[in-house]
């Protein structure tokens, strides 16, 4: 299954259980070595999850490590480690019950609620206090909706990691405040409330203050000083160098940049700030 299909959480989850499965030399990659990497970090959000489906962490611990001293050695000869046909499996229901749910892409919670798919883990987790209503209602109540500052880290994963939140800055005082420039804010939210060509392009000489009027906006916003289509919008500044930082391969930037515009148009409520624009063209061609 393509690793793109998974949200960030779920895809460094997967890595780990891979490199698990190498330190230890096992022949392949299990179930037991994806539960086992949620459980080493305690303060995990996959432990959040489980403890949310009133699973016993300490015996689900005991049950998973004693199953991973029991895995099969690889052969000396072997050059990869493989996932086996049981994590194929899980795979599998995880996208089944995404799709369901309507998630644009596979979550730590469609994993574990994919659990109770494989006949091996019924046990397991019954065993350690769950079942397969309370692991329903936990992939139930998983937050979604509109983005709010602070908060829906798991659901706009791509937006905090290469965004900054100009409106939570504020929020908490860190924006210095902008003096001067009342107009040139009011034509911005002027724009932004249009209808239609609603995306204003601020152009001007370096250190002339185009950042510091979205610093205005920003603060506009935390104060209620906008008209009602503004209220309750999150401002974020989009990072470039990070988004393009890495993309070694040609069509990483763009899937990378994919992934950011679903989220924003997702949440429905977030005014993306890109600076120095000019950056994209071109940008991920090498």
């Amino acid at each position: 299954m393509i690793i793109e299909k998974f949200n960030l959480k779920a895809q460094a989850s997967i890595e780990r259980a891979c490199r698990l499965a190498v330190e230890k030399d096992h022949g392949v990659v299990t179930p037991w070595h994806f539960l086992y990497a949620l459980l080493e970090t305690k303060n995990h959000i996959g432990c959040e999850y489980l403890k949310q489906a009133n699973i016993d962490l300490v015996i689900l611990d005991s049950i998973v490590g004693g199953q991973l001293l029991a895995q099969p050695k690889a052969l000396k000869s072997t050059q990869q480690t493989p996932i086996d046909r049981e994590l194929e499996r899980l795979f599998i229901h995880a996208e089944q019950i995404s799709i369901s749910m309507d998630d644009k892409y596979i979550g730590l919670q469609d994993l574990l609620m994919a659990l109770w798919e494989l006949d091996e883990w019924v046990a397991v987790l019954t065993e350690a206090g769950g079942s397969k209503e309370s692991f329903r209602k936990m992939l139930q109540n998983t937050p979604k909706g509109g983005y709010k500052s602070g908060e829906n880290i798991e659901e706009f994963e791509y937006l905090n990691k290469y965004a900054r939140d100009l409106t939570e800055q504020a929020r908490q005082g860190e924006l210095d405040p902008v003096i001067g420039r009342i107009d040139d804010i009011n034509l911005t939210i002027q724009v932004l409330c249009r209808r239609i060509k609603n995306n204003p392009i601020i152009i001007g000489e370096t250190g002339v203050g185009k950042t510091a009027l979205i610093e205005g906006l920003a603060q506009r916003i935390i104060d209620g000083d906008v008209p009602k289509d503004l209220i309750g919008c999150s401002v974020l500044a989009l990072d470039m160098g990070l988004v393009i930082a890495g993309a070694k391969y040609r069509g990483e930037f763009e899937e990378r940049f994919k992934r950011i515009l679903q989220e924003i148009t997702d949440a429905g409520n977030i005014i993306t700030f890109i600076d120095e624009i000019h950056s994209l063209v071109g940008a991920g061609k090498t």
